[in-house]
């Protein structure tokens, strides 16, 4: 044989090598995506209007803040979870459908009233208003949110006064594992608590002329403001959550052959790709809320190749890609990583809205 056909001969083998590396990676990284969704899961407790530093009374799913002049509240009936609301929030007086719903409930020293829930707004974490025991579910789970979920918590807010109206709010996700029966606080210092701030990402979303506006609610306060407050009128808002199902619907753009298929998240939001830009930023700003390596047992930092990558990645995905693909192949590996450590370490988290107070109010001419 001679020299010329050897070397033709060597370049298909190396050619058809790399074909199967590549559809090797391809299929390694769908069951890596298979194993998540079977095995991470954790249930949400959607638990509280908290309303700080104010004497307040709720009534039937509504908390009103006589001081501050609004009244927030919620529509729907309890959630699959709520005896276990009651054991977290054993120490503060609570509030649940069907649980002296008529009389005024006073949360002046700092109570509480469990978010309400119905089909389209919650967390996995409701049935026709069911208890758990009355869903005839076999194990919690079945309730429960894992990657590759997403959904919305709806509530209003009605202005006793008129006039412009700038709210202040806070989003406070606190994981916790369940020690025998008895629910632990789990340190939100720790590594899988910055993984469960990465993880799973909350907008608010605000209705205008039939059109929803999507703001990131990156470190768990944000705004609202009502320019022209009617008195009495109920404004509704949402706050909606994406648990994204694996880092290539974050990171890959249309038709990229890691996609496997999948959609591609936030775009739905924001056409534009700005907000998904902003999360990919912050990805690359802090691996430690993302990325987790089992082999040293610590979070990824910006001093890895592979977390140096995600901008390049980001911007040259595509149907003509030109990354690497390895390194990416290892960012996801590390990213389904600390989803693991998530679904581990966590048996469920609350999810509670505090009210600020306002930072303007002032009627307008």
């Amino acid at each position: 044989m001679s020299r010329d056909k050897r070397t033709i001969k060597s370049n298909e083998a190396n050619e058809n090598l790399e074909t199967l590396k590549k559809e090797k990676r391809k299929t390694i990284y769908q069951i890596i995506i298979i194993v998540i969704v079977a095995f991470i899961v954790i249930i949400a407790l959607c638990i509280a209007w908290f309303v700080s530093n104010n004497r307040v009374n709720g009534i039937s799913g509504r908390i009103s803040a006589k001081e501050s002049g609004i009244e927030i509240g919620s529509r729907g009936s309890q959630g699959v979870h709520d005896d276990i609301l009651k054991k977290v929030k054993s120490d503060l007086t609570y509030h649940l459908p069907g649980e002296g719903s008529n009389n005024q409930h006073d949360t002046s020293l700092g109570g509480s009233i469990n978010w309400l829930l119905n089909p389209k707004s919650n967390m996995n974490n409701y049935s026709d208003g069911k208890s758990f025991t009355d869903t005839g579910a076999k194990f919690r789970k079945e309730y429960a949110m894992e990657p590759g979920t997403k959904g919305r918590l709806d509530f209003f807010i009605k202005p006793h006064e008129e006039g412009k109206l700038s709210l202040e709010f806070s989003l406070d996700i606190v994981p916790h594992v369940m020690d025998g029966d008895t629910p632990q606080v789990v340190d939100k210092t720790s590594t899988v608590s910055q993984f469960l701030s990465g993880h799973i990402v909350y907008f608010l979303g605000e209705t205008q002329n039939d059109t929803v506006t999507y703001t990131w609610i990156k470190d768990g306060r944000f705004q609202i403001t009502i320019p022209k407050a009617e008195k009495d009128k109920e404004y509704n808002y949402s706050i909606y959550w994406v648990w994204p199902l694996n880092l290539s619907t974050i990171l890959l753009n249309k038709n990229d052959e890691f996609l496997n298929e999948s959609k591609i998240e936030f775009d739905d939001k924001d056409p534009t790709g700005a907000l998904r830009n902003q999360i990919v930023t912050d990805m690359t700003a802090h691996p430690e809320k993302y990325f987790f390596s089992s082999l040293t047992g610590s979070s990824l930092d910006t001093n890895y190749d592979e977390v140096k990558a995600i901008e390049g990645i980001h911007k040259n995905s595509g149907s003509n890609s030109t990354y690497d693909k390895q390194l990416f192949v290892d960012l996801s590996s590390y990213y389904n990583q600390a989803d693991m450590k998530i679904g581990e370490s966590i048996s469920f988290i609350t999810a509670t809205l505090e009210y600020l107070g306002k930072t303007e109010a002032k009627n307008e001419d």
